[in-house]
């Protein structure tokens, strides 16, 4: 089988600007960027696309991101751009509530603790659908991802499907679960991190002790 572009660049059958590498990866810029900058770092265990990888690969794809992460701190960039959509977020929401027992999704953006980098998700008002019909109009291929945890996936496939019945039978309801992640009301919840209803009515000094929780005692 012949080499692929990127086995050649590797095996310096071709030439290329290398801009780092080690025995497990090696990066280096386009020659054609679509973009000012345009960094592409690849395994050198040829992996032809990212379904193709399996359970084995995930400390080389952990190694992976980690090196992109290294080469743009060097090159100055500070933004990750995600490609999650609006579903993906009413998903992550359900996902949470449902099996984590907390309310949290993805937000559009989040700043990383160290406050050096930003994650930005630039289609996070968009359903999935218009993505869909945009891919399938201009023609883009739509590669599987089949690298999360596999309990993690089941559930997801089972709030996806009970998304889609809802879509089914509802039409709009996936839109509200999404304005509602917009129009939080934390007096309306029983969080009291983010509203100390425990002490209203009463002393402040001392809360009432059938809404405090086992946390609030000890």
């Amino acid at each position: 089988m012949a080499k692929t572009l990127f086995e050649k660049i590797i095996d310096r059958e071709l030439p290329a600007t290398i801009v780092y590498e080690d025995e497990h990866c090696l990066a280096f810029r386009d020659i054609n960027p679509g973009a000012p900058v345009h960094i592409l770092v690849i395994p050198r265990k040829p992996i032809p696309r990212l379904c193709d990888a399996t359970a084995d690969d995930q400390t080389l794809l952990g190694h992976l991101m980690l090196t992109a992460n290294k080469i743009a701190e060097a090159e100055g960039f500070t933004k990750i751009a995600l490609g999650h959509h609006k579903d993906d977020i009413v998903a992550t929401f359900l996902l949470n509530m449902f099996h984590g027992g907390r309310l949290a999704a993805m937000p559009p953006k989040l700043q990383s603790d160290n406050g050096k980098n930003c994650v930005i998700r630039p289609l996070s008002y968009v359903r999935e659908r218009d993505l869909q019909a945009y891919a399938d109009h201009k023609g883009y291929p739509i590669i599987p991802c089949n690298l999360c945890g596999s309990q993690e996936q089941l559930q997801r496939k089972q709030v996806r499907r009970m998304m889609d019945g809802w879509e089914a039978e509802h039409g709009n309801r996936i839109e509200q679960v999404f304005a509602a992640l917009t129009n939080i009301a934390p007096s309306q919840l029983a969080d009291r991190r983010l509203f100390d209803f425990a002490t209203l009515g009463g002393d402040p000094a001392v809360a009432q002790d059938w809404l405090m929780t086992d946390a609030d005692r000890d």
